[in-house]
């Protein structure tokens, strides 16, 4: 990020959440806003937090940072998909939402919805390490092998939104 880009982000916590204490970008908080900014901005705060949880899940499972598990490639497709829209809000959720006007609310609701989610005992996706989302992949499914993965069906979430994994039992 370039030095702008890492000063509006530094000011994340204060301009969203009229608070003192700054969240960096960097973290495994920050670097869970930017990704549930990125890939569910529009959703609703159930969905954001499912998303959340996955990728907390996903990183403890992996035994891996939440940056190197949301970096990895083909992971989550708005932050390493070549040419996906919705890179930039990855990169800089500040200026994303500033330059898009309605999104400054999306923002606050990520950052309460991951909020949210980082509290202890409130995974809501009983331990899922995937979801897609349906609506966003124009009906197709992701080229996994569903044999292996039990559906996590979770209240507030329309399956056409958001369909969430986890491993099946061996």
């Amino acid at each position: 990020m370039t030095g702008d880009a890492v000063r509006d982000n530094t000011a994340l916590s204060a301009m969203l959440l009229n608070s003192s204490s700054i969240i960096d970008l960097e973290s495994d908080e920050g670097q869970t806003i930017r990704t549930v900014y990125a890939e569910a901005r529009g959703e609703n705060a159930v969905s954001q937090e499912a998303v959340a949880n996955v990728i907390q899940n996903r990183a403890e499972q992996r035994g891996k940072s939440v940056k190197a598990t949301v970096t990895a490639p083909f992971q989550f497709t708005a932050v390493t998909g070549p040419g996906d829209p919705n890179r930039s809000a990855y990169i800089n959720p500040v200026e994303h939402a500033k330059s898009t006007g309605a999104n400054m609310n999306a923002l606050r609701s990520v950052v309460k919805a991951v909020h949210v989610a980082l509290a202890p005992g409130s995974d809501n996706t009983g331990g899922a390490t995937m979801y897609y989302s349906p609506k966003s992949m124009g009906g197709r499914s992701p080229n996994w092998n569903f044999t292996k993965l039990v559906s996590v069906n979770v209240k507030g979430i329309d399956t056409e939104s958001f369909r969430c994994y986890k491993q099946a039992a061996k």
